[in-house]
């Protein structure tokens, strides 16, 4: 005699907890209910596998669930959504006729994980400039990803004409992008309040990031922006609070951490592998960015040092963490702005035999090629990168040998874009992008700011 389940009906999906109609909820619900044979058969072990959640293909998230027969039925690593909100422990079901999906109530954060554990993140593109371009051709190739949606105020570039779009990287565009398969908003109001949308990726205008970012995550969506997370530390604990009280991921995108060439410094110092670092020089050139005439203006991007040179003091504190205070001194571009276009910064430690700098501005003439590198100093090796003629890290040893470091090709936007979707589907805290992070790594810039309008060192931690 066949045992009798309570299960969800297999193709049946699940809306998201913030737009979910009641219908959907009685059935997520019904996983929290003991799944009994019928009285009759309560005697019978189940000798039929019957699997308890058929469309999840047994897995959501950090739950692995296991029910071959209800005579050795178990749930394993049932945690909960976020271990600060939902705690559970995993159950070894001893009574054949008894299997509990979980030792308590589902809540809309656990539902949330089920949910997006079983389907495809859905993603909009909001700024079809050079970053917004070069998201759009990545996410084709992220799994677990859907593009369905861009969003931008140019009617030009929602039609799919970017024969104008440029910038400082090798993004391919054949000039005319077919968008007629995705949906096309030219009002961010309006796409947020799609429920076809998962995860909004912003790629507008620094000025802009805080509004749109936190009116998204208002809008019940995982959110990606492009560094810097916004031009003020006020507008990024905005954003940073924002999420934290509708319980979605705000995720920065700081790519040099997902840069090869940049990890392997992060590596060998976290091994120890030749001994402690010392010393490390970071650069980063390029010509005035002309291809947006918004990065030139620093009430809009926060010029070189918040715009270019982000990357890099993330980079110091993604290290080292915050120094204590920094000395910056450069040269100001006094013709147009009045913003610094070359600088050179020293990062103070308490660590006296730790010497950290870095490099930046936008000072070479047009025509130079983009160029970023370091000098890496350890006790017993010294590790040396530039992206104009050096294809990979060069290493020397202290046995006087030297060898290039040969490093897996990898596209760091692809990188970091996929990262971002498989956290939002697995539910796991997106540490690499961490927003938290990146209000340090403005944090550092405009104190550096400050330091080089001031011509003294200026204080970073109390």
């Amino acid at each position: 005699m066949s045992c009798q389940f309570r299960v969800l009906p297999k193709g049946k999906g699940l809306v998201p907890p913030h737009k979910a109609h009641q219908g959907a909820v009685s059935k997520v619900h019904q996983l929290r209910q003991h799944i009994v044979p019928s009285q009759a058969n309560r005697a019978q072990p189940c000798h039929s596998p019957t699997i308890i959640l058929p469309l999840f293909d047994g897995r959501c998230g950090k739950f692995k669930v296991s029910v071959q027969a209800c005579k050795s039925a178990r749930v394993q690593e049932c945690r909960g959504a976020d271990v600060k909100r939902d705690h559970a422990n995993a159950v070894k079901i001893k009574t054949p006729a008894r299997i509990h999906a979980c030792t308590y109530a589902l809540t809309n954060a656990l539902m949330e994980v089920i949910w997006m554990a079983a389907k495809t993140v859905r993603v909009a593109v909001v700024g079809l400039g050079f970053m917004g371009v070069t998201h759009y051709f990545n996410y084709k190739k992220v799994k677990g990803a859907e593009l369905v949606a861009v969003c931008d105020v140019d009617p030009k570039r929602l039609a799919g004409d970017w024969r104008d779009i440029a910038g400082n990287l090798p993004t391919v565009t054949s000039g005319r992008e077919d968008l007629s398969g995705l949906k096309r908003y030219s009002n961010l109001d309006e796409l947020v309040e799609d429920p076809d949308v998962d995860l909004v990726d912003i790629c507008l205008p620094t000025h802009l990031h805080a509004d749109a970012a936190i009116k998204a995550l208002n809008a019940g969506k995982h959110v990606f922006v492009e560094k810097p997370i916004a031009l003020t530390v006020r507008d990024a604990d905005r954003m940073v609070e924002t999420a934290q009280k509708v319980g979605r991921f705000l995720m920065v995108g700081q790519v040099l951490r997902f840069f090869p060439a940049f990890r392997l410094i992060k590596d060998y110092h976290e091994s120890g592998t030749y001994g402690k670092l010392r010393a490390l020089h970071l650069r980063r050139i390029i010509s005035k960015p002309t291809w947006a005439e918004w990065f030139l203006d620093p009430k809009k991007s926060g010029g070189a040092i918040v715009d270019l040179h982000i990357h890099d003091s993330d980079f110091v504190q993604f290290l080292f963490g915050l120094p204590k205070a920094v000395f910056t001194r450069g040269l100001i571009d006094r013709k147009r702005y009045g913003e610094a276009e070359y600088f050179v910064t020293h990062y103070i430690y308490d660590d006296e035999d730790l010497t950290v700098t870095g490099m930046g501005g936008n000072i070479a003439m047009p025509k130079f090629t983009f160029e970023h590198g370091y000098d890496a100093f350890f006790e017993n090796a010294t590790l040396e990168f530039n992206s104009r003629w050096l294809p990979n890290p060069v290493l020397y040893t202290a046995d006087g040998k030297q060898k290039e470091v040969r490093l897996k090709e990898v596209d760091p936007y692809f990188a970091e874009l996929q990262y971002a979707v498989d956290c939002i589907r697995k539910n796991e805290q997106p540490v690499l992008l961490s927003a938290e992070s990146a209000q340090n790594a403005l944090l550092l810039c405009l104190k550096e700011a400050e330091s080089l309008a001031k011509g003294k060192p200026v204080k970073v931690t109390a």
